[in-house]
């Protein structure tokens, strides 16, 4: 299955993760929130797992080169050619062997003639969202391409304890690429990308379980309207969205990294080189007790470095390829 860029903005889908959202039989999700490691299911195959050095079955590529760490694999869409999702084992046309399946995010390149396009979003929750990007030659053999993507958010949910919005973002990201081709056999892509990820981190929702008065067990319909608390006296909120932490730090991430793309036609042999460096680093604040109190209160820091090295031969005659 395929799906234009375009069409991918229309249909509201702004990061790697919403895909799933679109594409049947495919589930993404985020348990740590927007920013977070994603869990990837093709049709029930999949990893639970938190492991920042723990790859998948399933493969997500971004410009054909492997994104293999978790962390690097939610990333916002902008200035996007395509999406190719792609069910069942691969392993035969490129990338590394996937039991589940593989997601293809496929980039806008450099163009001979000068171009540009500049969107503007605004939705609920104070939410803005700005994309861009500008393409043209630099000579007669090189031309160069440039997006960036901003997004910022208030958030949905309400924090009683500090009273402000959470569940908020702040990120940028941006794009450049520069296409060589000096003869009609030979092209290089060489790509750099930057991301950098601020959001409220998701709290824990809280529920308490005994009458305020007594300490007895409440039933269930008074836990669920909010009317009891936990053995420190600390209440539920009738909406599911509020919570009462007392954390403050956002969730924050980096990714940054280059791929070069060497593209050189023999005629019926055609030889592409690709090549990929990716850094990652996160740092996930987490209220554990989900309550105001400072009694477990973890932080999920992880780091990593992927270099990686492809290279395909294919071959054309005839019926034959």
């Amino acid at each position: 299955a395929g799906c234009h860029g375009d069409q991918v903005r229309e249909l509201g889908v702004r990061t790697s993760a919403d895909i799933g959202r679109i594409a049947s039989n495919v589930v993404i999700q985020q348990p740590g929130g927007e920013g977070s490691v994603a869990n990837i299911s093709f049709r029930g195959i999949g990893l639970n797992d938190y492991s920042t050095n723990n790859s998948g079955p399933n493969g997500l590529y971004l410009d054909d080169v492997y994104l293999s760490t978790p962390v690097a694999q939610t990333f916002p869409l902008f200035d996007l050619d395509r999406v190719e999702v792609l069910k069942g084992p691969q392993g035969t046309l490129y990338g590394r062997n996937t039991s589940g399946g593989a997601i293809n995010f496929i980039t806008r390149r450099p163009t001979e003639e000068f171009e540009g396009y500049a969107n503007f979003a605004y939705s609920s929750f104070n939410t803005a969202n700005l994309e861009g990007a500008f393409s043209g030659p630099v000579s007669s053999t090189l031309s160069a391409r440039l997006s960036y993507n901003f997004v910022q958010s208030e958030g949905y949910g309400y924090n009683s304890f500090t009273n402000r919005k959470e569940n908020g973002a702040s990120n940028q990201a941006a794009r450049l690429q520069l296409l060589y081709k000096p003869t009609d056999r030979l092209s290089v892509l060489l790509s750099g990308n930057y991301y950098r990820t601020e959001n409220r981190s998701v709290r824990f929702r809280h529920v308490g379980t005994l009458d305020p008065d007594t300490f007895a067990p409440c039933d269930a319909t008074r836990v669920r309207a909010g009317e009891c608390v936990d053995l420190f006296g600390f209440g539920t909120s009738p909406d599911f969205y509020d919570v009462s932490s007392n954390r403050q730090q956002s969730l924050r991430g980096e990714i940054y990294g280059g791929s070069a793309r060497i593209d050189y036609d023999l005629g019926t042999i055609k030889l592409t080189s690709l090549s990929g460096y990716i850094h990652t680093s996160r740092n996930y604040p987490e209220d554990s007790d989900a309550i105001p109190a400072r009694l477990v209160e973890l932080d999920f820091v992880t780091a990593s470095d992927t270099f990686t090295q492809e290279v395909r031969a294919s071959f054309g005659r005839g019926p034959l390829t």
